[in-house]
């Protein structure tokens, strides 16, 4: 693992020479780096990495072959309206060429994390960008296999993809479930 920091002079943002300059002194050593982890909007404080950001990790990520592997499970979680949560997804597809189709992406998303915060629940879901024919059929078998969540799970990821809106089944739901959320949230905020 080679670590790398957020830096506070840049409102959390992230310092790119910095982390090229790991990578290089990581290779120097023979280490192999396979992907780079990044947790956005960041837990308990809600940070979110601005666009500039993302676009530096993803040219990075491009120029060095590494897979970056977006943990936004706390997407909901975000305290100043300033700054808006960008997936690195949609950032990916608005660079075009040549990052576009060829930077690795793995995106994630959970029910046990963030607002939800269920974490007796597993249930969310990764999506893959730009893999090969043979790790996507991987990825696939283990997803059908090993990675499915119990109904409850199910349900919940899907409830956390589509909450109750008012003109549906769920009318009668619409008001409980956005009190409880801006209960949950609130609090969160507050403590963050």
């Amino acid at each position: 693992m080679v670590k790398y920091y957020l830096d506070e002079e840049k409102g959390w943002g992230v310092n790119p020479e910095e982390i090229v300059q790991r990578i290089k002194n990581a290779k120097d050593l023979g280490i192999n780096l396979r992907g780079m982890v990044v947790i956005n909007p960041g837990n308990p404080t809600g940070n979110v990495l601005k666009r500039h950001d993302i676009e530096e990790i993803i040219k990075i990520c491009h120029d060095n072959e590494i897979v970056i592997i977006a943990d936004e499970v706390y997407q909901s979680n975000i305290y100043k309206e300033d700054i808006p949560f960008i997936s690195f997804r949609k950032v990916l597809a608005e660079m075009g060429d040549p990052y576009k189709d060829n930077v690795e992406l793995i995106s994630l998303h959970s029910v046990s994390k963030g607002l939800q915060g269920e974490c007796g629940l597993r249930g969310g879901y990764f999506e893959v960008h730009n893999f090969d024919r043979y790790a996507n059929d991987m990825f696939y078998k283990l997803k059908s296999l090993e990675l499915c969540a119990n109904t409850v799970g199910q349900i919940a990821a899907q409830l956390m993809v589509d909450p109750p809106k008012t003109g549906r089944e769920s009318d009668s739901c619409v008001e409980l479930f956005q009190s409880e959320k801006n209960g949950i949230f609130s609090g969160m905020k507050e403590r963050a």
